[in-house]
């Protein structure tokens, strides 16, 4: 079954005029029955769904549950890296429902295979790739200089921690003003 005839958006279209669907668009029954004869006479062995949303598919699957009829084994809605709205709800629906995606154009009707690209205006797009390069290398530069700059004061830091360790268990006897401090508050745990 191709796309549905109530009004619905199957095509994401920015603001889409919602109609109230007619009982003429919500056939389901209808069409079921057609297709189960169609299927018990072997003209066809199953059915399937096209630019389905999922109340749609429910809505099929429902009423085949209820009349006992046959019911779509397969979605064909459009699914690939650049229109990616299948997987709002419709992935849900198929794995729980058990009911597999032919995905339609999973290059995206060619943009992904790169059929719109004027094969004649080729400087725009290497000048943009380059640019990305350059500010790719020159982000490693920046950061290589940084990780020099960082190395130099290692040592300064093994130093501290060395004569932080010497202080602590060499020299147990707190000098009077360190013990002034009570920076813990060991006075007040005493009591």
């Amino acid at each position: 079954l191709h796309w549905p005839s109530r009004g619905v958006n199957c095509f994401g279209v920015r603001d889409y005029p919602y109609q109230t669907a007619t009982k003429e668009a919500e056939n389901h029954l209808e069409i079921l029955e057609t297709l189960n004869a169609f299927v018990k006479a072997g003209t066809i062995r199953a059915i399937g769904l096209s630019n389905e949303t999922p109340w749609g598919t429910m809505k099929y699957l429902q009423t085949a549950e209820e009349k006992n009829l046959v019911r779509p084994v397969t979605i064909q809605n459009s699914y690939s890296m650049i229109h990616r709205a299948y997987e709002y709800g419709m992935s849900e629906v198929s794995m729980r429902e058990d009911i597999g995606l032919l995905a339609y154009s999973p290059l995206a009707q060619g943009v992904l295979s790169g059929k719109y690209i004027d094969g004649n205006v080729t400087q725009k797009p290497v000048n943009i790739i380059s640019e990305i390069i350059a500010n790719a290398e020159k982000n490693e530069f920046e950061t290589k200089q940084f990780a020099d700059y960082k190395d130099q004061f290692q040592w300064f830091l093994g130093f501290g921690l060395l004569f932080l360790v010497i202080d602590v268990f060499l020299f147990d006897k707190k000098t009077k003003w360190v013990t002034n401090i009570d920076l813990f508050n060991e006075e007040k745990t005493k009591k």
